[in-house]
C-alpha cells in the first residue's frame, strides 16, 4: 500500500507529534478563527470539539472517522438498509482498475480515510479511468492526519470504497443533504446543504420543527438560497435513525442524503468544521456549548437564542 506512515515508528513519534498537534490546532484556530480554543473549560461548540481533539480522544471517534467504521457501526445500530450499499472495497487502485467493469455506470468513490475526498462517476463508460485511477492512488497516498491533526484519523487504514450515485436534486448538481446536530439522541439543530449546476454551495439551518432559522455561516455569505425543509416521509426517516445513531454519545453531526420522500444515512462526523465553525450570530455557537455541556450533566438543555 503505497500510504506513508506517520507520525512513525521511532518511539517517542507518537508523543511529539501530539504535542505538535497541540501547537498546530491551537495555531490554526487563532489565525482562522481569531480567539484561542479552550479545551480544559469548554464553552462554546468549537471549545468542545477541541477538547475532543486535544483531552478526551476517544476508540469511537477513530472507529466512525473510518468510512468502514462508520459503515460498520450504523449497520450495528439500524441496521444495513439505513445507508447505502457499498459496491466494493479495495486496497489499491490496481485492484480497483480490475474490477472497473463490474461497478454499476453510475458510482461514488471514497478513500477511507479522509474527509471530502471523493470523486463522482456519473457515467463509468464515458469516464477517464486513468484520472481517476491516478486520483484514487493518491488518495491512498496521502495522511489525512497529518494534513488535518484530527486525531480520529491517524491510524485508519487507507482503502477505497464505491457506493451508488443517487440522482441530483432538481436545479441542483447533487443530492440535497440534511446534516443533524444530535446530543445523546436528541436533535438539536439542522443544516440543509445543496450545490447549484456550476458548483457554488448552499448552507442553510432549521429547528427542529423545520422552521427557518436566522443563521448564517461567515465562510457561505452570499451563497444561494439554502434548501428548505425536507419532504415530511424523509424527515421522518431521518429522526428514526438519528435517535438510535446518536444514543449514548455526547454528541454527533449525523449527515444525510436525501431524494425526494427516502433518505439515507451518510457521513457520522465526530469533529465537525475541526473546530472551525462560525456560525453567526455567535450565540448560537454558545448555545450549542451550553447544549452539550448540559447533555454531559444530565441536566435540561438551555432555551435556544
Amino acid at each position: 500500500m503505497p500510504a506513508v506512515p506517520y507520525p512513525g515508528p521511532w518511539p517517542l513519534a507518537r508523543p511529539v507529534a501530539r504535542l505538535q498537534d497541540w501547537i498546530w490546532l491551537v495555531k490554526r484556530h487563532r489565525r482562522r478563527v481569531g480567539t484561542w480554543p479552550n479545551p480544559w473549560r469548554p464553552r462554546t461548540y468549537n471549545d468542545w470539539i477541541y477538547r475532543r481533539l486535544l483531552v478526551e480522544p476517544e476508540p469511537l471517534h477513530a472507529r466512525l472517522s473510518c468510512k468502514l467504521g462508520q459503515w460498520a457501526y450504523k449497520a450495528e445500530r439500524v441496521g444495513e438498509a439505513a445507508s447505502l450499499p457499498l459496491l466494493g472495497v479495495w486496497d489499491s487502485a490496481e485492484a480497483l482498475a480490475r474490477d472497473w467493469g463490474e461497478l454499476p455506470g453510475a458510482f461514488m468513490l471514497k478513500p477511507t480515510h479522509g474527509s471530502s475526498w471523493f470523486r463522482a462517476v456519473p457515467d463509468r463508460a464515458a469516464a477517464d479511468r486513468a484520472a481517476i485511477l491516478a486520483e484514487a492512488s493518491g488518495w491512498l497516498g496521502r495522511s489525512y492526519y497529518r494534513a488535518s491533526r484530527e486525531i480520529g484519523y491517524r491510524d485508519v487504514v487507507p482503502r477505497l470504497i464505491a457506493e451508488p450515485l443517487l440522482p441530483p436534486a432538481p436545479g441542483c448538481a447533487a443530492p440535497l443533504e440534511y446534516s443533524l446536530f444530535c446530543f445523546d439522541g436528541r436533535i438539536a439543530l439542522i443544516m440543509s446543504r445543496s450545490r447549484t449546476p456550476d458548483g457554488q454551495k448552499s448552507r442553510g439551518y432549521l429547528d427542529t420543527q423545520l422552521q427557518r432559522l436566522a443563521i448564517t455561516e461567515r465562510v457561505m455569505r452570499g451563497t444561494p438560497h439554502p434548501p428548505g425543509p425536507p419532504e415530511e416521509a424523509a424527515w421522518e426517516r431521518m429522526r428514526s435513525l438519528a435517535v438510535p445513531l446518536s444514543r449514548g454519545v455526547d454528541y454527533l453531526r449525523l449527515d444525510f442524503l436525501v431524494n425526494g420522500p427516502t433518505a439515507w444515512a451518510g457521513e457520522l462526523t465526530p469533529y465537525c468544521g475541526a473546530g472551525r465553525g462560525e456560525l453567526e450570530p455567535a450565540a448560537w455557537n454558545d448555545w450549542l456549548g451550553a447544549v452539550w455541556k448540559a447533555t454531559r450533566a444530565g441536566r435540561p438543555w438551555p432555551d435556544p437564542p
